[in-house]
């Protein structure tokens, strides 16, 4: 129902981050890292030169807890059919 988004039923998804670490693992903030993403999505479907997204955008990670982290990433698509819009994603993420 949503027609902004890719129109397809098989995509290919491929993401790269690259990234440095600020502080040691046994800190308030552990594992602090600041890092630039790179996301793309290619509709196999036909018509993918038309519908292709490619976003970039930086982030933030830390360790919270034993095993949890916390991570942020502000993402600006580059092409598709709205590259002035940008997503922030705030996710908490539990290592098992």
């Amino acid at each position: 129902m949503n027609k902004a988004e890719t129109p397809a039923q098989t995509s290919l998804v491929d993401e790269l981050a690259v990234g440095r670490y600020f502080t040691p693992h046994d800190v308030p903030f552990g594992d602090l890292v600041f890092y630039c993403e790179s996301n793309s999505l290619v509709p196999l479907d036909g018509g993918a030169s038309r519908f292709t997204v490619v976003s970039v955008g930086p982030g933030p990670r830390f360790r919270i807890a034993i095993n949890c982290f916390f991570l942020a990433d502000w993402d600006f698509p580059v092409t598709g059919n709205k590259p002035d819009h940008h997503t922030l994603q705030v996710p908490l993420l539990k290592v098992f």
